[in-house]
């Protein structure tokens, strides 16, 4: 009996470290990059916008907890989430918090359901397009989907079939970039569609949706 409690005690302590780990938003957000593809500290203190030596302390405290891993790539220290179960409870936690605040999960325009997109787009009746980085796509994105970066976006619209509506995805609920996305397309006289959720709740619930990239799919 004894060593049960020791046991019980033990994983116990380490739920605590998790929860204190994860109690700070600013680790949330970090999950949150680290979802879409390994990072070192200096891109991640630019996609936050903040300095690095904050980013370093809170990447510390992650990894110290297991929820990340860290390899060494020349002189750079690259970060990577653990395991799919480290996403699930990230994805847990905000479902949460928007379950207790009563908050909409999202409030965008011309949304469609991860199954309504992709039944569409295998029927040949959507194009999916990526907007999040091309590293990002790279590491993980939907089958058939074409990586066309917020960034470029604007040069890019026209590689698109007009005659075939266009739905965009990105990082999370709360992604913005898809949304900026819409933006342009509106200043094109385009309506473009937005995927619900997003590729760490994807990765969190069915990993086997995304696939790595290949050149027919970048656009």
């Amino acid at each position: 009996m004894s060593e049960y409690l020791a046991q019980k005690h033990a994983l116990y302590a380490q739920v605590g470290r998790l929860s204190r780990a994860l109690g700070q938003q600013t680790r949330l957000e970090i999950i949150e990059i680290l979802a879409q593809a390994p990072r070192s500290v200096e891109t991640i203190a630019s996609l936050l916008q903040t300095d690095i030596r904050s980013v370093s302390q809170h990447l510390q405290v992650l990894v110290e907890c297991g929820l990340l891993t860290v390899e060494r790539k020349g002189r750079f220290r690259w970060y990577a989430v653990r395991c799919q179960e480290v996403l699930q409870l990230a994805v847990l936690l905000r479902t949460t918090a928007e379950t207790l605040l009563g908050a909409p999960q999202t409030d965008v325009k011309d949304e469609l359901s991860l199954s309504e997109g992709l039944a569409l787009a295998q029927q040949g009746k959507l194009q999916l397009i990526d907007v999040r980085p091309l590293e990002e796509f790279q590491s993980g994105h939907l089958a058939g989907a074409l990586s066309m970066p917020l960034a470029s976006l604007s040069e890019t619209i026209t590689k698109l079939d007009s005659e075939t509506p266009a739905a965009a995805y990105c990082r999370s609920p709360y992604c913005f970039l898809a949304r900026q996305a819409q933006e342009i397309f509106a200043k094109h006289g385009k309506t473009l569609y937005v995927l619900s959720d997003g590729v760490q709740d994807w990765k969190a619930s069915s990993p086997e949706l995304l696939t790595v990239s290949t050149d027919s799919e970048e656009s």
